[in-house]
């Protein structure tokens, strides 16, 4: 059994030169093509105890995986993992879990396992000394597809990310190496990343069960009268990323249709940014002050940002309407309209205009960047 603690990276394809060609990653990485099956029960029993069952195939080898759930907070996760060679099919997991309880519940599930998606995938790995840390670095190209038991329509869904896996070290220098490849190029504009809680797993079920992600508002946070101010303002930071996190990855997934997502993503983002906002300036007093005036003005800039997408979303679905039926009344003031195309209904769908193109890199860097002053911030 070990511990894996990584930090999970979306990009995109037109990022993707940038990356490559980054000076970190100038060596020759070792490269694999990996196929992937996740096994499950028809009623989704081993997904509501968020646990993964994967076989994996590298060449002629079959490897078995389980994980289990753990801390996930901006990308950075810590779960538990056991891995073995096993054979293809077999799913022995007794022999792979060394747990007790755990081996004897997937034992019971196992007659009633299928396979419910696979991922195929060509895996580039480079391993890095950082900080005081030695970090892997895997970019993972491929798709996501169902077509197992149950699906009579194959979809698909395609797959680009990049995993820093801690092999030894701190967990805050992942965050550091991954704003370092953020920077890009001395000279050229930088690369997106974004941090993503979802595992493949995940992200392969919600493909399977044609689930969406929706809005997430801001959830209770009970804070204890006890707690040092910066452990206060910790879970605080914590609980405004979760809400930053959740509403970001709507706002970037295109979903299997590509369609555009609800604009409430970026009103939840902006909340979840000016609670942010306002839990630092309610803690400054016992945060480093340097910290406080550096991140103060960090996130301003990108909540002006993603206010720029949020106005364009409201003058879409809120008052355009409005603007080209005033228009209409008069044919001479109607017609330099018509480039627009056909009036828009009032409504609360997502705005078809270049707000939520305008979030998306907004709302990654501000996922990124928050997590990152979560770690640099002192606990005592």
């Amino acid at each position: 059994m070990a511990r894996e603690t990584e930090l999970k990276l979306s990009l995109t394809a037109t990022d993707l030169p940038h990356l490559l060609g980054h000076p970190l990653l100038a060596a020759r990485p070792r490269t694999r093509q990996l196929s992937n099956t996740y096994y499950d029960t028809p009623a989704m029993d081993l997904m509501r105890e968020r646990i993964a069952l994967r076989e994996r195939r590298i060449g002629r080898r079959t490897w078995l995986t389980v994980k289990t759930a753990g801390q996930s907070a901006g990308g950075l996760s810590q779960r538990l993992e056991w891995e073995a060679p096993a054979r293809a099919g077999a799913l022995d997991v007794d022999r792979v879990v060394t747990d007790p309880a755990l081996a004897m519940r997937l034992m019971a599930v196992r007659p009633r396992l299928v396979p419910l998606f696979h991922t195929d995938f060509r895996r580039k790995t480079w391993v890095l000394t950082h900080g005081l840390s030695t970090i892997e670095v895997a970019l993972d190209q491929g798709h996501i597809r169902t077509g197992g038991t149950g699906h009579a329509v194959p979809k698909q869904l395609p797959l680009l990310e990049l995993e820093l896996e801690l092999m030894d070290g701190h967990a805050s220098d992942l965050l550091d190496l991954a704003h370092t490849l953020s920077l890009g190029q001395a000279g050229q504009p930088g690369i997106w990343l974004h941090p993503d809680d979802r595992s493949k797993a995940e992200r392969g079920l919600r493909l399977f069960t044609g689930e969406r992600a929706t809005p997430m508002p801001a959830g209770p946070l009970a804070l204890d009268a006890s707690l040092h101010p910066r452990e206060a303002w910790r879970r605080t930071t914590l609980a405004c990323l979760a809400q930053l996190q959740a509403n970001a990855v709507g706002l970037l997934d295109q979903g299997v249709e590509s369609a555009l997502p609800d604009a409430e993503f970026v009103h939840q983002a902006r909340v979840a940014l000016r609670r942010l906002r306002t839990g630092l300036r309610l803690f400054a007093p016992w945060l480093p002050q340097r910290f406080v005036a550096h991140w103060s003005h960090h996130w301003k800039v990108l909540a002006q940002r993603l206010g720029e997408a949020r106005n364009w979303d409201v003058l879409a679905s809120e008052h355009l309407a409005d603007i080209l039926g005033q228009a209409e009344q008069t044919a001479d003031r109607c017609r330099p309209l018509d480039v627009l195309g056909p009036r828009p209904a009032r409504s609360r769908q997502p705005a078809r205009l270049p707000g939520l193109a305008r979030a998306r890199p907004h709302a990654g860097a501000a996922g990124l960047h928050a997590r990152r002053a979560d770690t640099a911030a002192p606990t005592r």
